[in-house]
C-alpha cells in the first residue's frame, strides 16, 4: 500500500503525522470547548468543519508553547504571526485527515487500556506515584476539560500511536544499505572557511532620513499597535456557592457511616508482622504444608497445602514471579510483598521446557483495613457534600445569570443586583491573550465577536470549566493603530543598517569567492580580509564534532559550517579545492573551501550496523509517514475559510 502512496505522492507536507503529536499538545485543550454556538469555521476537511474558536484557541496555545520552549530567548517581535498562524491552521488539517483516517481504517484503544494508559500520566499521581482520582479531577478542572472529553483526546493519541508504529514497522534497511551509511557517517573532510560578520560593518552604514520614511511607508502595517479591550464580566464558580451552604453535623457522620471504607486503606503492617512469625516457625521446623493450611488466607491453595500447581512465565504478578523463579527446588523465600498482601513461597519442582514451568506453594497474609477517625475527614466530607448540593444551585444560577444577561443586553449591573455577584473588571487584552482571565481562549473569542466587539452587546454564558462560568460585556476598546515614525525609527534604522550590513558582508565574501574561484590560494586571501576576518583552515572534520580530526579545537565550527563542507563535491583532479560561498542564518556571509576528502576505512561492527539499520529504517518510516500525509491532502476536499490576509 505505502509503494502504491510513494508513486502517486508528489513532494513532502510540512506538517506530517509525527508533528501532528506536537500541534495536539499545543492545543490540548480545544476539544474541552463547546462548539454549539460557533456557526463560522475557518477550514473544511472533506465535509467536516474547523471552528474558528478551535483556530484562534490553537494560535493562542501555540504561541503559549512557543514562549514556554524558548524562554528569555522568546522575542513577540521576531515572531512572524502569518507564517505561526499558517502553520497552525495547516497543522488542524493534518489532524482532521488523520482521525477520519483512523475512523476510516478501524483503529481501536480499549477502555481498559486507556484508563491504564491515563494512569500512568505523571500529573495524574499522587506523591506516592499512585494514580489519584482526585489530582485527575482537579487537573481536568484547570484545563476546563470533562472526563469524557479528555479521554476521547487520548483515545484519539494513542490511535494515532498506533498508526505511526504500523507505518514504522512496516519499512527496513539491509545490511549493505546499513554499510554505506557508516562510510558515509565516518567521513572526513579537510576545509577552510573565511567568515564575513555582517555585524562589524554595521557601525560604518548610517541611514538617510528619507529610507527611513520610505521604509515607514511602504512597510507601515508592520508598526501598528495591537487592537486592545477590556471588559467587565460576572462570574460563577461552584465551589463559592457550595461555601455558603450548611451542613448539620448529623448529616456529616450519617454520610461517614455509609461510606466508611472510601475512608479507609489497607494496613500491610500487622500483615507483614504475621508473615514474618510464620517464617520464623517454618525456620524452626514446622511443614510449609501445614502452616499453610493453618494460616494461608488464599482459600483456594490454603486446603492443599497452599501448592498452586505448574505455572509458566507472566502467570503471576511481577514480584511474585521474580520471585519464585530465582528459587531452587524445596528452598523457601522471605516475605514477598504484592498487591494481594505478604506470601511466603516454596519451590516444589521445576519441569523443563520452553517455556519453564515451575510448582510451587504459598502462603498469603492479606492487609488489614485502617478507616480513618470521623473527626480526621470530618472538614473533607463537609466539602465534599456542599459540592454536591450546589450543583443544582450552580445549574440553576447559570441558566438565570444567561437570561438575564440576555434580557439587558446593554448591562450586566441587573444580573450582578439579582444574583449577588460582584461585577469585575480585567485589564486590557489583545486577541493574543493577556493576564489573568484575558489569557483565556474563550474569553478572547467572546470579547472579540462581533456582539460583545461591535454591538455592544452581553456575551452568551462562557463555560471556562465544568464549575466556572461567566458572561462579559466591552468596558473599552483600542483599535490598531500605526505607531508614529518617530516612535518606530531606532527600530527601522536598525532594521535597515542591519540589511545593509548583511548585503555588505555578501559582496565582501563574494569578492573572496570568486578570487578562489579563479585560482588564487586563500593564503592569499587572509592578508587582504584581516580588517574583518581571517581564512581559518580547519583541517579534517567529521559530519558532527566527535569524529573531526582534532577534537580540542578551541574555536568549534559552526553546524551551518560544517553542513556545507558536506554539500561540496569533492576536489578536482588537478588538486584545486571545491569552493561554495553562502550567507548563515545569522546573516553572515562564508566562503568555504574543501581540499580533500578521506572515506572511513572501518568495516561496521555489528553493534553499529544494527544501530545503522535501525536509524535507516526509522528514517524511512518518517518518510513513509509524509508521504501518507500528502498523498491524503492531494485526495481530500480541504476549503480553507481563513480571513485573506491570514492565507
Amino acid at each position: 500500500m505505502l509503494d502504491l502512496i510513494r508513486n502517486h505522492a508528489k513532494g513532502l507536507v510540512t506538517w506530517f503525522i509525527l508533528g501532528l503529536v506536537m500541534l495536539s499538545l499545543a492545543a490540548f485543550v480545544l476539544t474541552g470547548y463547546s462548539l454549539n454556538s460557533v456557526k463560522d469555521y475557518v477550514a473544511k476537511v472533506n465535509g467536516e468543519k474547523i471552528q474558528e474558536r478551535e483556530y484562534q484557541s490553537a494560535v493562542s496555545n501555540y504561541q503559549r508553547a512557543l514562549q514556554q520552549n524558548l524562554g528569555a530567548n522568546y522575542r513577540p517581535d521576531l515572531i512572524n504571526e502569518e507564517l505561526l498562524k499558517q502553520t497552525v491552521i495547516n497543522g488542524l488539517v493534518d489532524r482532521q485527515l488523520m482521525h477520519q483516517l483512523l475512523d476510516e481504517a478501524g483503529f481501536r484503544v480499549g477502555a481498559q487500556q486507556i484508563s491504564a494508559e491515563i494512569a500512568k500520566v505523571p500529573a495524574f499521581q499522587d506523591v506516592e506515584h499512585h494514580f489519584s482520582e482526585d489530582t485527575y479531577a482537579s487537573m481536568l478542572r484547570r484545563m476546563g476539560l470533562s472526563k469524557q472529553d479528555f479521554q476521547q483526546q487520548y483515545t484519539y493519541d494513542l490511535s494515532l500511536q498506533q498508526l505511526n508504529d504500523a507505518i514504522g514497522k512496516s519499512t527496513f534497511a539491509v545490511a549493505y544499505q546499513a554499510d554505506a551509511y557508516q562510510r558515509l557517517e565516518q567521513q572526513q573532510r579537510d576545509v577552510g572557511y573565511l567568515l564575513v560578520p555582517h555585524e562589524k560593518l554595521s557601525a560604518s552604514i548610517k541611514i538617510a532620513d528619507d529610507e527611513t520614511q520610505a521604509y515607514y511607508s511602504t512597510h507601515g502595517a508592520e508598526f501598528m499597535t495591537q487592537e486592545l479591550v477590556k471588559v467587565q464580566y460576572l462570574e460563577l464558580h461552584k465551589q463559592d456557592i457550595a461555601r455558603l451552604i450548611q451542613v448539620s453535623d448529623d448529616d456529616l457522620i450519617k454520610h461517614y457511616d455509609e461510606t466508611k471504607a472510601v475512608y479507609s486503606k489497607e494496613d500491610f503492617t500487622a500483615a507483614e508482622k504475621k508473615i514474618k512469625d510464620i517464617e520464623r516457625r517454618s525456620k524452626q521446623g514446622e511443614t510449609f504444608e501445614k502452616l499453610a493450611g493453618q494460616f494461608s488466607e488464599d482459600t483456594g491453595s490454603a486446603k492443599s497445602g497452599g501448592d498452586l500447581g505448574f505455572f509458566g512465565p507472566g502467570a503471576m504478578v511481577k514480584p511474585f514471579e521474580d520471585t519464585v523463579f530465582k528459587l531452587k527446588p524445596g528452598e523457601i523465600s522471605k516475605p514477598v510483598q504484592t498487591q494481594f498482601g505478604y506470601h511466603l513461597i516454596k519451590l516444589e519442582e521445576i519441569k523443563k521446557g520452553q517455556p519453564e514451568q515451575r510448582r510451587a506453594r504459598h502462603i498469603l497474609i492479606k492487609p488489614g483495613k485502617i478507616t480513618a477517625a470521623f473527626a480526621q475527614v470530618k472538614d473533607k466530607i463537609r466539602s465534599e457534600l456542599q459540592l454536591q448540593r450546589a450543583e443544582q444551585q450552580f445549574y440553576e444560577q447559570a441558566d438565570k445569570l444567561d437570561k438575564l444577561a440576555y434580557q439587558s443586553q446593554d448591562s450586566l449591573e441587573p444580573a450582578a443586583e439579582q444574583l449577588k455577584l460582584v461585577l469585575k473588571e480585567s485589564d486590557f487584552f489583545t486577541r493574543q491573550g493577556g493576564a489573568q482571565i484575558g489569557r483565556n481562549p474563550q474569553v478572547i473569542e467572546a470579547a472579540f465577536g462581533d456582539s460583545v466587539l461591535h454591538q455592544g452587546h452581553n456575551s452568551e454564558v462562557v463555560k471556562l470549566s465544568d464549575d466556572h462560568v461567566i458572561v462579559l460585556r466591552l468596558k473599552a476598546h483600542k483599535p490598531a493603530e500605526q505607531m508614529p515614525l518617530e516612535q518606530v525609527k531606532p527600530l527601522i534604522d536598525a532594521r535597515l543598517r542591519g540589511e545593509k550590513a548583511k548585503a555588505a558582508a555578501y559582496a565582501q565574501a563574494k569578492q573572496y569567492y570568486d578570487r578562489m574561484v579563479a585560482g588564487e590560494s586563500s593564503d592569499a586571501l587572509t592578508d587582504a580580509a584581516k580588517q574583518t576576518s581571517a581564512w581559518r583552515r580547519v583541517g579534517l572534520i567529521g559530519r558532527n564534532a566527535n569524529t573531526d580530526a582534532d577534537k580540542k579545537s578551541a574555536t568549534p565550527l559552526a553546524d551551518e559550517i560544517r553542513r556545507m563542507s558536506f554539500r561540496l563535491p569533492r576536489p578536482g583532479a588537478a588538486g584545486k579545492p571545491s569552493v561554495a560561498l553562502e550567507r548563515l542564518n545569522n546573516g553572515d556571509s562564508v566562503v568555504v573551501a574543501l581540499y580533500a576528502v578521506k572515506d572511513s576505512q572501518d568495516a561496521a561492527d555489528k553493534t553499529r550496523r544494527e544501530a545503522a539499520l535501525h536509524q535507516l529504517a526509522g528514517a524511512l518510516g518518517q518518510t513513509d509517514a509524509r508521504v501518507l500525509a500528502e498523498y491524503m491532502r492531494k485526495h481530500s476536499e480541504i476549503e480553507l475559510n481563513l480571513p485573506k490576509k491570514e492565507q
